[in-house]
């Protein structure tokens, strides 16, 4: 007679681990689709926000073009404005101070995330 039933000990040891790998794939897949679905949902408000930025650039580049009464000045001046701007966000960007103030601010709101899901 065995007083440890190290056999059926391993089995379910075993079967525990199978079962842990499951769910942890499981939540991997949840995760994934959710992140997915926000990527989706941004991508989308992005498109759209862009479209209102192509459509108001027209717009005020007619309305300089009424004003200065020429064909083409307006668009001009809407993209020497764009062009502007596309170089300081150019120098921003490589100002490692404003990226790592962004890199804080992305480990916090990921932070609070872990920890609003650890309460649950």
């Amino acid at each position: 007679m065995k007083i440890f039933k190290f056999d059926k000990l391993f089995d379910s040891f075993g079967q525990y681990m199978e079962d842990r790998l499951a769910l942890l794939k499981l939540e991997l897949k949840e995760e994934f689709a959710k992140a997915i679905a926000k990527l989706s949902l941004v991508l989308v408000l992005l498109l759209v926000f862009l479209h209102f930025v192509l459509f108001l650039s027209i717009t005020v580049g007619s309305a300089l073009n009424q004003l200065w009464k020429s064909d083409y000045l307006g668009y001009g001046a809407v993209t020497l404005f764009y062009l502007l701007l596309f170089i300081i966000l150019y120098f921003i960007r490589k100002n490692t101070s404003l990226n790592e103030i962004l890199e804080q601010r992305i480990l916090e709101k990921m932070k609070e995330k872990e920890q609003k899901d650890t309460d649950l």
